[in-house]
């Protein structure tokens, strides 16, 4: 049964829970698209995103969503306006990103040229870039452990990465 149609290509989602909403990141055009939990219509969108928004994760305290576009950007969103507030250069075409309240790093897998950008979720900028080889896309966070996990397809291997200690 549809319940909502969306304007465009879903690629990644998220539940906003203090809101009650779903943020669903759609390709073409280019947006977030806030759903209603209870009734999964719109409430609100975010247009205007680098193109082809695909890893999505929530900083539930900083009230922001950190968008992983394809343009080589992560979109930085003030969930309390629903408005794009920054943007974040970084290395290449994303896929995944986790979030990590503890460390307030963000992590974005690059599967071309095979690293992760770690970003400062409060300066807003790339403080370090792990190798993991080639097509790091497949990618989890375990907040409890602080580590990341990537699943690199090319070379059918598990890498684990654990996060430094928050100064």
């Amino acid at each position: 049964q549809v319940v909502h149609d969306l304007p465009g290509r879903p690629r990644w989602c998220v539940y906003d829970a203090p809101r009650e909403r779903f943020l669903v990141n759609i390709r073409d055009p280019s947006s977030v698209v806030a759903l209603a939990a209870s009734t999964l219509k719109e409430v609100a969108r975010i247009d205007g995103l680098a193109a082809g928004p695909h890893g999505l994760d929530l900083d539930r305290i900083g009230q922001r969503a950190f968008v992983a576009c394809d343009a080589g950007f992560v979109c930085v969103l003030d969930l309390t306006s629903d408005r794009e507030i920054a943007r974040v250069q970084i290395a290449g075409e994303p896929d995944a990103i986790w979030y990590s309240s503890a460390s307030h790093s963000l992590y974005v897998a690059i599967g071309n040229p095979g690293l992760v950008d770690v970003i400062d979720a409060r300066a807003l900028a790339v403080v370090q870039q792990v190798n993991t080889g080639m097509g790091a896309h497949t990618t989890a966070f375990d907040s409890q452990r602080r580590r990341l996990y990537v699943f690199l397809p090319a070379s059918a291997e598990a890498a684990v990465f654990d996060e430094a200690p928050s100064a």
